[in-house]
């Protein structure tokens, strides 16, 4: 279950979670994709309504 989840995350542009041993080899095997932790987002951004 692990191996789909990290290769069906590796297909995205963008992945969305925290510094989790899953997202960062998700991140490390699609050269193309981007990391973003929703954490330090919403602090960078608190002024945005959710």
């Amino acid at each position: 279950m692990l191996l789909y989840d990290v290769s069906l995350m590796s297909f995205a542009n963008k992945i969305y979670g925290t510094h989790s041993s899953v997202a960062r080899l998700a991140t490390c095997l699609n050269s193309k994709s981007k990391q973003i932790d929703p954490h330090s987002f919403l602090l960078k951004n608190k002024d945005i309504i959710l």
